[in-house]
């Protein structure tokens, strides 16, 4: 394909997966500038494992990785229809996405020794059906994997009594205006709450020591037996 795949998407197309000869994959998503967290999410930024740049009026997150054994009988379909949970979940304040594209580039050694965790993310320890996905096609270490999840706490349900509670001490003006654009079809109201409710009460892992890359590396090692 002659044409650059993420100009594609930026005049296009929300999401994408590209992969060339077998060996490079490329999964990037876009997003209107008020719908993530930029901010929080370039800490996870590493080289060309994992990039998010802001491009008018839009915002691209990618993440990239080498493959050497990929089958060469999957032709990709349904990849991207698998992954699309995770481009949803980022725009709730979910940022389990952004750290395993960090952890990719520990992989490759794009991250150094001695530079610590951006942050553990809230639910590290739980992997959905589309993080597990997303490990699988990356190519991710599970045993990586399984390194940063060790010792993390048990996730938490967000969306229990504790979402109504925080909904509960909304300001009764503001509540009344969210409710106006959800009646006229508004679908950014729903995340942009999750993203505030994550931010200021959702479970977390902030109790936890950061790792440094070396720490985890050698833990993966360990795991690995």
């Amino acid at each position: 394909m002659k044409a650059d795949p993420r100009e594609l998407l930026t005049r296009y197309f929300d999401a994408s997966i590209h992969f060339a000869n077998w060996m490079f994959l490329d999964l990037t998503f876009r997003y209107a500038k008020d719908a993530i967290d930029v901010a929080s999410i370039r800490r996870y930024r590493a080289g060309q494992s994992f990039d998010i740049r802001v491009k008018g009026a839009d915002v691209i997150v990618a993440v990239s990785a080498k493959r050497n054994n990929v089958d060469a009988d999957d032709d990709g379909r349904g990849w991207l229809s698998s992954l699309l949970p995770l481009r949803a979940a980022v725009s709730s304040g979910d940022e389990r996405f952004p750290y395993f594209g960090w952890l990719l580039g520990v992989q490759s050694g794009e991250i150094r020794d001695n530079a610590r965790e951006p942050a553990r993310p809230a639910e590290l320890g739980l992997l959905t059906p589309a993080l597990e996905t997303f490990i699988d096609i990356m190519g991710l270490n599970v045993n990586l994997v399984a390194a940063v999840v060790e010792g993390t706490r048990p996730p938490a349900k967000i969306e229990g009594n504790g979402l109504d509670r925080w909904i509960g001490t909304l300001d009764d003006r503001e509540k009344a205006a969210l409710l106006s654009r959800v009646a006229r079809g508004d679908g950014s109201v729903g995340p942009a709450l999750m993203r505030r409710f994550r931010q200021q009460s959702g479970p977390n892992s902030r109790g936890l020591p950061l790792r440094t890359a070396a720490q985890l590396r050698a833990r993966a090692e360990e795991c690995g037996g």
